[in-house]
């Protein structure tokens, strides 16, 4: 009897040591099926989202791969759609602004100028919190801008112009700029007309915000109504644009704003800057001019030139008699 019972539980042991494999076969398998089947749809949607074409002016402008980062600039194939100036390598970053964003404006200690110079002009108050671009960019020109506001000269008095001060911020880029420009014009009708004066690549101290610009030869201006125009020269890539701080009080005519090139597709001639690139709010520029004060040139009386005298005829010896 014992040896009939020995057999029976020798032969169940070997049945349970395979059946537990099995079990565990038939558990695990579906799980790995599902896990398979969602690595599948989840390489499968990505496949998916990188083929994805792009369309651009009813065009098909390539396939980018998918970015991570969903504000991130795809690089444009088609080098017909980048703007006149702008590399491959400049399309993939932000481009120019025509101003900056809204901010704090600083607290501004006004530097004294220095004996025998007096402050001629003064408008270095009343910040605004948007400053508006007037740059030259050696690596964008069709995005170089400008801005000019007016000033006067009193009746009766001639300015020796020796430095301008221009309140401004770095945006899209911390700087700095390599020098400034600056430009004077006659009055047209309140808005810049015949430039009178020139004087590009000038020095400058940036004072807490307040960008000194000393001229290299002094601008002498006569009494009238006159513009003046600061423009920083500096690369957008990798420093980025100047902005020209607005004025909250608008003293003569508002400030003017020009594009000449195009590349912002507004304003390609003097217009108020208000309507070219807004901030209503602040119709004028932050600036002041330093320099000496004299009387009016005397004109300078010409001599009239004296008539030659014509040479007596010597009149012939008599004969003696």
């Amino acid at each position: 009897m014992e040896k009939q019972i020995r057999p029976t539980i020798r032969a169940a042991l070997i049945l349970s040591v395979f059946c537990v494999p099995l079990l565990l076969a038939v558990c695990v398998t579906p799980f790995a099926l599902a896990q398979r089947n969602t690595t599948q749809q989840s390489v499968t949607a990505q496949i998916h989202a990188t083929n994805k074409p792009q369309v651009a002016n009813g065009t098909f402008t390539g396939m980018p791969a998918v970015s991570a980062n969903p504000d991130a600039v795809m690089p444009v194939t088609d080098q017909s759609l980048l703007p006149h100036g702008v590399s491959q390598d400049l399309a993939g970053s932000q481009l120019p602004k025509a101003s900056s964003d809204p901010a704090v404006p600083p607290i501004l200690i006004k530097p004294i100028p220095k004996f025998p110079e007096v402050i001629l002009y003064d408008q270095l108050d009343n910040p605004g919190v948007i400053s508006a671009g007037s740059q030259e960019f050696p690596d964008m020109p069709d995005f170089t801008d400008f801005i000019a506001d007016d000033f006067f000269v009193p009746g009766g008095q001639s300015w020796q112009v020796t430095e301008v001060y221009a309140q401004g911020v770095y945006f899209n880029g911390a700087g700095p700029a390599n020098n400034f420009n600056v430009f004077f014009y006659q009055d047209s009708g309140g808005l810049p007309g015949t430039l009178v004066y020139t004087r590009a690549a000038q020095p400058y101290v940036d004072s807490g915000g307040v960008f000194e610009v000393t001229l290299t030869v002094p601008v002498t201006l006569t009494s009238g109504i006159y513009w003046v125009s600061v423009q920083a020269h500096m690369p957008f890539d990798p420093n980025g644009q100047w902005g020209w701080t607005d004025r909250t009080v608008q003293a003569n005519s508002p400030a003017a704003w020009q594009n000449p090139a195009g590349g912002f597709g507004i304003c390609p001639t003097w217009d108020l800057r208000t309507p070219c690139v807004g901030d209503p709010a602040a119709p004028d520029q932050m600036f002041r001019l330093i320099g000496t004060i004299g009387p009016p040139p005397t004109p300078t009386a010409t001599p009239r030139p004296h008539p030659t005298p014509r040479p007596h005829s010597t009149p012939a010896p008599r004969p003696t008699p």
